[in-house]
């Protein structure tokens, strides 16, 4: 009977480290051989504001694919304007699928694809012209640190990419810890736009 538990916890370590491995998002800070390239300003403790410059909060960290070696989101510690104001994600009907990203309290981070934002080098400062300030209310955050999920990447990408699209059928969601890789070479994720928009 105990060598059938051993077995039994080899292969769930195996299982854990398989999927480990499937991961390809990680926080830079968390990444000892990796930092921002010589060429590109470091824009973490930048300020993420909206076209009219509104301020939504600050880059506190960037989300690096490390298959790819590209940064794939920057991860923004949100303003208390955008968290003091009520919104329940629930109530909307209309964003089928965030309901599983319930913003409680402490939730303060958003993620926001780095081919949505764009630098604005003179004022300081990272832009994100197509997402209002109502879309960055209701789109589902997570607390700090916690390690980023497939379905929770689908989710963020079509609240802030394409929130009049609405949510695909979940059948076309993968849930785990990575997304395929074809869904990177989507328009949000063009790390040209941030840099020469």
């Amino acid at each position: 009977m105990a060598h059938r538990e051993i077995n039994d916890r080899n292969i769930r370590n195996t299982e854990t480290r398989d999927r480990e491995e499937d991961k390809r998002l990680y926080f830079l800070h968390d990444l000892d051989k990796y930092k921002v390239a010589s060429e590109h300003p470091d824009v973490r403790g930048w300020k993420l504001v909206d076209s009219s410059h509104n301020e939504v909060g600050t880059i506190d960290n960037l989300l690096v694919d490390v298959k790819d070696e590209k940064v794939r989101y920057l991860d923004v510690e949100l303003d208390e304007n955008i968290l003091g104001e009520d919104y329940d994600p629930q109530a909307n009907p209309n964003v089928k699928g965030v309901h599983g990203f319930t913003n409680r309290e402490g939730d303060k981070h958003l993620i926001v694809p780095i081919g949505l934002a764009r630098l604005d080098k003179d004022d300081h400062c990272v832009v994100v012209d197509e997402v209002r300030r109502e879309t960055f209310q209701r789109a589902p955050r997570h607390r700090k640190g916690t390690p980023i999920s497939a379905d929770y990447e689908f989710a963020v990408s079509e609240a802030l990419a394409s929130p009049q699209a609405g949510m695909r059928q979940p059948a076309d969601r993968p849930v785990g810890t990575a997304v395929p890789g074809e869904f990177y070479k989507r328009r949000e994720f063009d790390e040209t736009r941030f840099y020469n928009r």
